[in-house]
């Protein structure tokens, strides 16, 4: 009773015929000249159309983040397990923190003879882009290294460029695309290390 701002209410209301409406009201008070409330203005507007938009773009919305955690799923399947890095590298841990639900940054190892390999790696972009060129650049470290056997960080790396330029069908034009990856990539033979990095 003692309420002198205007309140802003939305309501459903169902109308003879069974269906619903939507309606926003404004409840605003007129005072007189001593400052009391003399009565009441009530201003009511059809918004039907805008909280169906809305249900829309939730459902949209729902539909897009079950996908993305769909994807989340798949994208970490492809990541190593973490007793298989800790096997080669006892004393290390992983710090994977998506920025988004999916992420452009992944960390890849592999072993082939007696050489164990890992790397720690940022995509360009974040989110689902970023998460596109994750796929990507692990696809290819597996190819690289399990098919086409190559075993030196600097070459893995100079075949993994070729590799993105390739399937990114990029040619090096402006105004082109410059997705990429920043990578730090190590292999451990006995008690050998070597290393080659790339941005």
């Amino acid at each position: 009773a003692n309420q002198k701002e205007p309140i802003t209410y939305e309501s459903r209301h169902i109308k003879k015929d069974k269906t619903g409406i939507w309606i926003v009201s404004t409840l605003s008070p007129v005072l007189d000249e001593n400052g009391s409330i003399k009565k009441f203005i009530i201003i009511s507007t059809d918004i039907s159309d805008r909280k169906e938009a809305e249900d829309i773009i939730k459902e949209k919305n729902k539909d897009i983040t079950d996908s993305i955690k769909y994807a989340k799923r798949i994208q970490e399947a492809i990541l190593p397990a973490e007793k298989l890095v800790k096997q080669y590298l006892p004393d290390s841990f992983i710090l994977y923190k998506p920025k988004d639900i999916v992420s452009g940054d992944f960390y890849w190892c592999a072993e082939k003879g007696d050489k164990k390999f890992i790397a720690a790696v940022d995509c360009t972009g974040h989110g689902v882009p970023g998460a596109f060129m994750s796929m990507i650049g692990s696809s290819l470290l597996n190819k690289i290294v399990n098919e086409n056997n190559i075993s030196e960080p600097g070459k893995i790396l100079n075949a993994l460029r070729d590799g993105v330029i390739k399937s990114l069908q990029q040619t090096g034009e402006e105004g082109e695309n410059k997705d990429g990856m920043d990578i730090s990539l190590i292999s451990i033979e006995g008690n050998k290390i070597q290393y080659s990095g790339a941005n």
